[in-house]
């Protein structure tokens, strides 16, 4: 609150990579919301799961100035779901949308990922599809002509430290595809797609695969003139190209499937996992066979 005071913004949101996960976050959201609506302040939470909204988050939000809520199905089908072990169903997903619909908002936002392990052209409509069958949902509640659906999809970059950090990412061109694929299944001016920059993909996963020879590259497009190159209106492809090649750096090496005896770049960083942890979730993943919850 004293951050807000001194900031002078309207608006201030909670993030972290699960916000709903976090124990207290009832009580959290039920404080700060009426402090911060004392003081004419919005709130938004990010990164809601798809299952499980609890009631009484929803009806402090609702009582925000905020338009709308995002939550994320992470894939478009149940099989997709299963892989990268969600623990979220369809039912899951539109009772959500149901929930957030029903207390007077007229926006929701779904974040979905592409370039999945083992994805089909099918799971990618899915999320497409997905949307249709959730704007159908706010259509029921807040009337036809009222309600909006947006499908927001980032293109999955394999991370170290993870269950899929063998995994192969897909290529630039194979990500433009299937970007293009979602286009082609819109069906309704509602149903609104966005998705990231492929270039900007391509980087983040060359930086989480490669190894000490990347600091060269980073330091290279740098005093080419790379300056917050997140953002996509400012990031210049053919400048990291360029620094790659520089460099040698095998592409391809980095970003391929990594055989599963292979020595990884992070191998000697201990993260307190235990031996065959990882790869025991990761066979698990491509067989589709989910895992509980860790906090479970």
């Amino acid at each position: 609150v004293g951050g807000v005071e001194k900031a002078g913004y309207d608006e201030t949101g909670l993030t972290c990579l699960s916000t709903a996960d976090f124990s207290s976050i009832s009580p959290l959201v039920s404080q700060l919301a009426a402090t911060l609506r004392a003081r004419g302040v919005s709130m938004s939470v990010a990164s809601l799961r798809a299952y499980g909204l609890p009631d009484e988050i929803l009806d402090e939000l609702a009582q925000t100035r905020i338009t709308g809520l995002t939550f994320a199905p992470e894939a478009g089908t149940q099989r997709m779901r299963d892989v990268v072990n969600k623990n979220i169903t369809e039912a899951h997903i539109e009772e959500s949308t149901r929930k957030v619909f029903e207390r007077g908002w007229h926006r929701v936002k779904l974040y979905f990922m592409i370039g999945l392990p083992t994805e089909t052209d099918d799971d990618v409509r899915g999320i497409v599809e997905t949307g249709h069958r959730m704007l159908a949902v706010g259509k029921r509640i807040v009337g036809g002509g009222k309600a909006e659906v947006t499908v927001s999809v980032s293109s999955h970059v394999p991370k170290p430290h993870t269950p899929l950090q063998w995994c192969a990412q897909d290529p630039h061109a194979e990500i433009r595809r299937k970007q293009a694929l979602l286009r082609m299944n819109l069906r309704d001016r509602q149903l609104r797609l966005k998705y990231h920059h492929g270039g900007v993909s391509w980087i983040e996963g060359l930086l989480a695969r490669g190894d000490r020879r990347m600091g060269a590259v980073v330091e290279h497009a740098w005093r080419a003139g790379a300056r917050f190159d997140g953002w996509e209106e400012l990031f210049d492809e053919a400048r990291w190209q360029a620094a790659l090649e520089a460099h040698g750096v095998d592409q391809a090496a980095y970003l391929g499937t990594r055989p599963v005896t292979a020595r990884l770049p992070w191998d000697h960083i201990d993260v307190g996992l235990e031996d065959g942890f990882l790869l025991g979730e990761y066979r698990k993943a491509l067989k589709g066979r989910a895992s509980p919850p860790c906090g479970k």
